[in-house]
């Protein structure tokens, strides 16, 4: 998502990304798992009942939206929420909401 300046107030399309990486429910869901700590892909294939690719290529969405950040650790790569993006984002939805009021 940009980021605004002082001068420049954000508008409602600059959400879009954040909103879209959360509008599918399959995506919505990994969030939610990932909400209880980090996790791996094979982790999240059998409570999501996903496959694998399927899981992998909606992470990779969600950390083109900055919403997941990875880490690898061997041959395992682990996600997370990047939380300080995260609330940031959601902050910044809120402020936008509270300006347009």
């Amino acid at each position: 998502m940009r980021r605004a300046s002082s001068e420049d107030q954000e508008s409602v399309e600059d959400f879009v990304p954040l909103f879209k990486a959360l509008s599918n429910p399959t995506r919505a869901q990994i969030v939610e798992f990932l909400l209880g700590g980090e996790r791996c892909v094979c982790e999240m294939t059998g409570p999501l009942d996903v496959s694998q690719p399927l899981v992998s290529h909606h992470l990779a969405l969600l950390r083109d939206a900055g919403l997941v950040k990875m880490r690898e650790e061997g041959a395992r790569t682990y996600y997370s929420i990047d939380r300080e993006r995260f609330d940031r984002d959601l902050d910044a939805f809120l402020a936008h909401v509270r300006r347009a009021r």
